[in-house]
């Protein structure tokens, strides 16, 4: 046997096609996150609370929204991931300085 491990996810990106549908029909195709570039029309399915955060694939927990509005919003989930997983230390305080 080999000592392979993979450090790959455990579950596939994004949320299942089934769940997909079901959110894109309750809010019949438009975006329900309505931003300030809003195009109002829904082209993906987004976690309102992530995954990585605790949340899960529940109705409750998913919304559809247009890709103007999905993009930023994935964009500080990434800003905060890298802040929680950064190999970067704060400098240590330095005495008598």
């Amino acid at each position: 046997m080999s000592s392979f491990t993979s450090h790959q996810r455990s579950r596939a990106r994004g949320v299942p096609r089934p769940l997909r549908t079901r959110v894109m029909r309750r809010a019949h195709g438009l975006c329900q996150k309505n931003g300030p570039e809003c195009t109002l029309t829904a082209t993906a399915v987004d976690h309102i609370i992530p995954v990585s955060e605790g949340g899960t694939d529940d109705l409750s927990n998913l919304e559809a929204t247009c890709a103007a509005c999905h993009a930023p919003k994935t964009q500080a989930e990434a800003q905060r991931a890298r802040a929680r997983f950064s190999r970067r230390r704060p400098p240590q305080a330095r005495p008598g300085l």
